[in-house]
């Protein structure tokens, strides 16, 4: 195999996991599918080795930030739109 191959399949993978990361983010997934994913793949990997952690408030604080970074980006929500976390988490039922 050479380098041109190897570049090629390098770029292939890149580009189907660019691809499914904004189809998660920006697709019409259902939203019953988008709590799967967040909850299996994207909480998997943000609290590997949690159970190690001391979590302090200030840990807390930023998980909980990037839980509703996440939830927003999903469901297309800016951050200059008038919606509070709790009614966001009403709308999601989560």
């Amino acid at each position: 195999m050479d380098i041109a191959q190897k570049r090629f399949g390098a770029e292939l993978r890149w580009r189907r996991k660019y691809l499914w990361r904004k189809k998660l983010f920006t697709g019409t997934i259902i939203l019953e599918l988008k709590k799967r994913i967040m909850k299996c793949l994207v909480w998997s990997v943000a609290l590997y080795a949690a159970e190690m952690w001391t979590l302090t408030q200030t840990d807390r604080r930023r998980l909980d930030a990037f839980e509703m970074w996440i939830w927003r980006r999903m469901e297309k929500i800016g951050w200059l739109d008038k919606v509070t976390n709790e009614e966001f988490l009403r709308r999601v039922n989560e």
